[in-house]
This record gives structure tokens, C-alpha cells and sequence, in this order.
């Protein structure tokens, strides 16, 4: 509530105001969309005006609570008694401020940049967006997985939606509701006491003015807030952090929201247009282009692809983490050292073990450094309680179904994973900043610039279902961008 107009709007809606307040009021909220808003929330206008048009003498009591929203309480409401004559003076300052007619319809944003299949729900009804719309506050607007979508929201600032994001008004106000996908929002500086609310199925983020990202899938909330402050409530616990620029936030349970320090930047996706050969198409359309891109947008990050033959050094600039996936020998390493990706300050998580040479995690031995072997493998998880290892013990034996991948990183390294009985051959293993890299004898010796993760997944192993596979990679993808120390 504007403090400064409650006196008014409480005497206006008790019948004392004069004809100076009224006209006064009225002008307030012809060019302050919040102000009706907010009037037309404390007042219950649809309340009042249903009765009037049934024509009863004497309504049912509305509860009004004036207070502002966060210091309301059920225990001691405030109470007017209507009365029809009350009820047609609202519809008539409605109608002078002509945002009446005959029901209230208002609008909480517009649509400013999207991309194919973009669509707006309204009604259990779906229609094509367009961009130059306003979204009205029964209508949702739904971005499809391989799109994304910006959004002006009044009051609020910038949201970009995201895939799967289907964004629409909350109940309250000053509330939008994310039930599903990825939104970053940029939020103007917000007025005290008046912060904008963005509710998940399991969290709400109490905007103050800030630049972050929110994500929700699989029953979890993921946040990063870039600039600024974000207040995060867990919704079932009711336990709440203060997010603040450079964390990140995860709510899946009852307790309270999980804080970290997180690098900044979006996560830059490295694919090859061409397969390495048929039987790994599956793995690029998979990987490349939707299961790893899609669980980096519920992890919170904003995702970028590019393809090796057209990425550039400069494509490196504000990245959070490089990925690096499949591609065939001898077609991508020239690309990783064109852009000069062992040397750049970034996090890499590397999906191909051809790329580990080039990167100096291996040896350039093929079959010697690093290498493939057909059919299902166990696996041994050698440090359980290492935040790499993704909460996994003893041996799995789910990773590897058809394909198993390896390398034999250098003594700098971390092994999280490896082939049973083959302390030589790790599937899980990991450099942190300033460890030693392995470089061929005689030369100087390289520290990791940034972390560097080594991490094979089988493509047959991978699908939306097989909680341990992404286990390990959001774990390496946490780690990556992490901050923090890991021992």
C-alpha cells in the first residue's frame, strides 16, 4: 500500500472522503497503474460490484485489511459493512478512470522479443503469442523447449523466459508464478516495504531490484543472483535465506534454501554438427541439443551453443563454464586451440575424451592416455563424501551401458571415479585452479587456469530417467562453478 494514499482510499471506502480527496485520488490513480492495482486489491471491487448487480440490500461484510500485505493478519481484520450505494460510487470512479467495464481487466506485462512457438494459455485455451501483446492476469504465456521469449512486466523490469517456462500472475498483486522452466529476470530498484514476489511450486523470491535467474523442475528451485539481493523462501518449511549477487540457492525439501558461492556468466554448450559416426547421433541430438542443455537451464543458467567449426575466442567472454561434447578425432581439437580453451580462465567440464590432450588433463596417447572400450562396466566411486561424486558410494553399475570411457589424468588431478581394479583408468576426475596439468616431458609445467572436470557419458546410459548419470553431472557442474574450496 502507498502509505501516503491509505487515509484516502480508507475514507473513500467508509464514505467520508470529501469531493477534493476523491478528485485527488481519482487523479492519483489515472497515472499510477500500481496505485489502482493496489486499490483494487484492498478494496475487493469484483466483491462488491457481484452484489450490487444481484440487487441485495444488504451485503455480506467484505474483509478489508489496509495494512500493507507482508503485515496483515487474520486475527484482527478490519471490517466495512457495504452498502449498493457504495458499491455503483466504486464502479463509477472506475469508469472515470475508464479501466471499468462492467468487470475489472487489467494487464501485468507485454511481450517484447520471442521466438517460434511461443504461446499465450488463457482459459485452458491456447493461442499463438505475438510480440507487442499485453498478457492479462487469467493468461499464461508458455515458451516450447528449442525457444525463449522477453517479457516486460510492469512494475518489475525485464524477464526472459526461458525453455519450458510457463510464466503467469500470481493471486496477489505484486506476484508472478513460475510453475515450470528457466526465467532470468531483470528487476528495476523496487520501493521499501513493496518487493515483487515470484512464486514456484516450491519457493518464492522476494524481489528488491537485482539481476537473477529462476529455474523449477523435477520438484526443486534453483536461483543465481547475479547483482543485487533476493530474499528466498522455502515454501514447505517456511525457512528463508538472503541470496545475495554471486550465489546461487537450491530449495527441494523442507528445509531451509541451500546457499553457495557460484561463479557468474551463462554456460557456453561446445557441439559438432556432424556426429563422430551414426551410432552417436543419438548422443549429439540427445546431449548437444536437449537433455544436457535443458538440465543446465534447471540448474539456473542461461545456455548458449555453438558449433566447433564456427565458436570463437570471444565466445569464451563471461562465461559461468565451457562444456565441451562430442565431436570426432581430429575435427575438434583444432577448434579448442583456435579459441585457446586450455589457457582461458573458465571452468571446463569435458564430455569428449578426444579433447582431454588438448586440454592437458591426459597424456595424447589414444588407448595409452585415454580410451574406449565396448559393453557395460561398473564403476568404483573412490571419494563418496566429495561433493564431485554426487552423494553416489560403493560401486554403480548404471553409468555404463554400452560404452565406457576413461583417462589417466596426472598426479594434480582428483580422481573421483575409476574402472574397478584399474587405478589407471578414471571416468570421474577433476583439476582444481593452480594444480598441475600434464605436459609432455621437457616442457614447462601448467597449472589449470580454472577448474577442468573430466567426465565420459555413455549415450545409451542417458536418459531423462537415470537419476545416477545426472547425479554426477550436475555435481560436476556445481562443482565447476563453484567458488569454494572442495577439501
Amino acid at each position: 500500500m502507498k502509505l501516503s494514499w491509505q487515509d484516502s482510499i480508507q475514507r473513500y471506502a467508509d464514505g467520508r472522503a470529501s469531493p477534493e480527496e476523491v478528485a485527488a485520488l481519482q487523479n492519483a490513480m489515472r497515472d499510477d497503474s500500481e496505485l489502482r492495482a493496489q486499490f483494487l486489491d484492498y478494496v475487493n471491487l469484483d466483491e462488491s460490484l457481484a452484489a450490487a448487480a444481484a440487487g441485495r440490500e444488504e451485503l455480506s461484510p467484505v474483509e478489508i485489511d489496509f495494512r500493507p500485505r507482508e503485515a496483515r493478519s487474520s486475527i484482527w481484520p478490519v471490517r466495512w459493512f457495504w452498502r449498493p450505494a457504495l458499491a455503483t460510487a466504486f464502479a463509477l470512479l472506475m469508469v472515470a478512470l475508464g479501466i471499468w467495464t462492467g468487470h475489472v481487466e487489467s494487464s501485468w506485462g507485454t511481450v517484447v522479443k520471442m521466438e517460434s512457438g511461443i504461446i499465450i494459455v488463457r482459459d485452458g485455451k491456447n493461442r499463438a503469442a505475438r510480440v507487442g501483446e499485453r498478457l492479462r492476469p487469467d493468461e499464461w504465456i508458455e515458451v516450447s523447449r528449442d525457444s525463449s521469449a522477453e517479457v516486460t512486466v510492469d512494475g518489475l523490469g525485464r524477464v526472459l523466459l526461458g525453455p519450458e517456462a510457463r510464466l503467469g500472475h500470481g493471486r496477489q498483486v505484486r506476484q508472478l508464478e513460475l510453475s515450470s522452466g528457466f526465467i532470468e529476470v531483470t528487476a528495476q530498484k523496487q520501493r521499501p516495504g513493496r518487493p515483487w514476489l515470484i512464486r514456484t511450486e516450491e519457493a518464492e523470491a522476494a524481489v528488491v531490484g537485482t539481476k537473477f535467474s529462476l529455474a523449477t523442475a523435477r520438484g526443486r528451485t534453483a536461483m543465481r543472483v547475479e547483482e543485487g539481493l533476493v530474499h528466498l523462501t522455502a515454501l514447505e518449511s517456511g525457512r528463508s535465506e538472503d541470496v545475495a549477487g554471486g550465489n546461487r540457492a537450491y530449495v527441494d525439501d523442507d528445509a531451509k534454501p541451500e546457499v553457495a558461492r557460484t561463479r557468474q556468466g551463462s554456460v557456453l554448450l561446445l557441439t559438432s554438427r556432424i556426429p563422430a559416426e551414426a551410432k552417436w547421433d543419438r548422443f549429439n541430438q540427445l546431449i548437444g541439443d536437449k537433455l544436457v542443455g535443458s538440465r543446465l537451464w534447471q540448474l539456473g543458467f542461461r545456455v548458449e551453443t555453438r558449433h566447433f567449426d564456427e565458436v570463437q575466442a570471444g565466445d569464451l567472454v563471461g562465461r559461468a563454464l565451457v562444456i565441451v561434447s562430442l565431436f570426432e578425432y581430429g575435427m575438434g581439437e583444432p577448434a579448442l586451440e583456435r579459441i585457446g580453451l586450455a589457457r582461458a580462465s573458465v571452468p571446463v567440464l569435458c564430455l569428449e575424451p578426444a579433447a582431454y590432450p588438448v586440454l592437458k588433463m591426459t597424456g595424447p596417447g589414444q588407448g595409452i592416455d585415454h580410451g574406449f572400450k565396448g559393453g557395460p562396466s561398473p564403476v568404483e566411486i573412490l571419494l563418496p563424501d566429495n561433493p564431485l561424486a554426487g552423494g553416489l558410494r560403493g560401486v554403480s553399475d548404471r553409468l555404463f551401458q554400452e560404452i565406457t570411457s576413461w583417462g589417466s589424468p596426472g598426479p594434480g588431478a582428483l580422481v573421483i571415479a575409476r574402472l574397478p581394479a584399474r587405478s589407471d583408468q578414471a571416468v570421474l576426475f577433476a583439476y582444481d585452479t593452480g594444480r598441475a596439468l600434464v605436459t609432455a616431458s621437457g616442457t614447462p609445467p601448467e597449472l589449470a587456469p580454472a577448474r577442468r572436470v573430466g567426465l565420459f557419458l555413455d549415450p545409451f546410459a542417458v536418459t531423462e530417467d537415470e537419476k545416477e548419470v545426472w547425479q554426477l553431472f550436475e555435481a560436476s557442474v556445481d562443482w565447476s562453478v563453484s567458488t569454494e574450496g572442495i577439501r
